[in-house]
């Protein structure tokens, strides 16, 4: 039984099939509140249902069946053919378009004088992940892994938009993984001293463990090996494995229940880039970093195959 202050995976799903019957936007983030009481309780009075907004083995049984109609109904007469094995890449952010205009919304930049950056003294994040992005893409093609842009080449678009791009080709019987290429910052009101010291790479997924954390952790071992001088950041305390647990919308919206074990969404922060000495890094590794994730993009294929 589910109820308001349940917490865990299995929230996480129920949260999951309610968006999907229900046809709305609900945080899939584990945690029974207010909004996702209300939903349960508008399933029930859609269904006839006792309405008290605990989720009991009835309610339960009739959300699946719900959710199995409407996934039946959606997958008739969809695919591509032979299934195949694709890395979804995303270059967080927007770029620069046409006229010059940076289009990220909220800034994600850093001023850094002296160095050669983008903009002037400007680094400019959304720029600096669309080199890397189309870097990594041009080179997974050399060694035959097929990539799926999922960015727009300069457009800030909704991250909404970006994950239904994902699991259109999912639907269809493809596999693979998502990557998300962001670099970090903190906020400018800490010291120069604190800005310029705060170094290093982490990744992310979501909450709870599946297949996600397995690729990170895979993914941030073989950054270690290939930068042995860096920082590497982790979230170990939380359960145990390398990457940090987060709630990021574009995680959260394409780590899909229904494709189980054939799909995985990563988000790399390589480097501070408030910091100047790893604004330097960033702008000097594309070539080490596009090695890392195609060692990741290799591993995963090969976990991948018996899906193929």
């Amino acid at each position: 039984m589910l109820k308001k202050g349940s917490e865990g995976s299995e929230v996480k799903l129920l949260q999951y099939y309610l968006a999907k019957v229900l046809k709305r936007s609900i945080k899939r983030d584990g945690d029974f509140g207010n909004y996702t009481e209300q939903c349960v309780k508008d399933f029930q009075a859609i269904h006839g249902l006792v309405v008290d907004g605990i989720v009991g083995a009835n309610t339960y049984t009739r959300l699946k069946e719900a959710y199995a109609v409407i996934h039946e109904q959606g997958t008739k007469n969809i695919g591509f053919g032979s299934k195949r094995f694709v890395v979804f890449v995303d270059a967080g952010h927007g770029g620069v378009d046409d006229t010059g205009k940076y289009t990220t919304k909220n800034g994600k930049y850093a001023d850094h004088e002296g160095l050669d950056l983008h903009d002037g003294i400007r680094y400019l994040e959304g720029v600096q992940n669309r080199e890397v992005a189309e870097t990594f893409i041009e080179e997974a093609t050399k060694v035959g892994v097929m990539c799926v842009r999922v960015y727009h080449p300069y457009e800030d678009t909704t991250l909404r938009s970006r994950t239904e791009i994902i699991k259109g080709y999912l639907r269809r019987g493809y596999c693979g993984y998502l990557v998300s290429f962001h670099s970090n910052a903190i906020s400018s009101s800490y010291s120069e001293e604190k800005l310029n010291d705060t170094i290093g790479f982490c990744v992310f997924t979501t909450r709870g463990n599946n297949l996600s954390d397995k690729v990170a952790s895979a993914h941030w071992e073989n950054v270690k090996a290939l930068t042995p001088d860096w920082k590497h950041l982790k979230q170990a305390y939380r359960d145990g494995d390398n990457d940090y647990e987060a709630n990021f919308q574009i995680l959260r919206d394409s780590d899909l229940s229904e494709f189980d074990d054939r799909f995985a969404a990563i988000l790399e922060e390589w480097g501070f880039h408030t910091s100047r000495q790893d604004t330097i890094w960033i702008r000097s590794s594309t070539k080490v970093r596009v090695q890392a994730q195609l060692l990741t993009a290799l591993y995963v294929r090969e976990l991948m195959q018996e899906k193929l």
